[in-house]
């Protein structure tokens, strides 16, 4: 089961409140589906550093699936929401695409913009190397192009 948002225009700030749904429509595009072609969009066009997650109905004067879109970082995991994608149910279109992707892009920029440098591993941890293995033998390419062991090259 999906979370469904409801886009409601005239509502109160306080006070009691009476929300009747009469809505019917047939849904074509499966959330999974809506997650999929979202996920397909930002690792092809837009970054490979960037992920969909699970959509949530939307009915307004369009009834969409809103897709999270995220930012991931290898060495930092999952950074923060860089957007929200509408893929309508009935046909799968997502938008205006171009002008998405540069707010998605904005957004990631600021995201980024105060996360700390990547900083390599200067060591392999201990629990990582390996232990009973003969040492591999050294290689190099002499001026002639060929491949030599180190000790017979010198």
């Amino acid at each position: 089961m999906q979370p469904v948002l409801f886009e409601i225009a005239d509502m109160p700030v306080q006070g009691p409140v009476t929300v009747k749904v009469d809505h019917s429509f047939e849904i074509k595009i499966t959330a999974k589906q809506a997650q999929r072609q979202v996920d397909r969009w930002l690792l092809n066009d837009v970054s490979y550093m960037m992920g969909a997650d699970k959509p949530t109905l939307m009915i307004a004067q369009a009834i969409v699936w809103q897709v999270p879109a995220y930012l991931n970082i290898p060495s930092l995991g999952r950074v923060g929401l860089v957007g929200l994608v509408q893929v309508d149910i009935s046909t799968g279109d997502m938008g205006e695409l171009a002008q998405l992707k540069t707010e998605i892009i904005a957004q990631a920029e600021r995201l980024t913009a105060n996360l700390p440098p990547f900083q390599p591993r200067q060591t392999v941890p201990a629990k990582y190397q390996a232990v009973n293995y003969p040492k591999a033998p050294e290689f190099i390419i002499d001026c002639e192009g060929q491949l030599k062991p180190r000790e017979l090259a010198r």
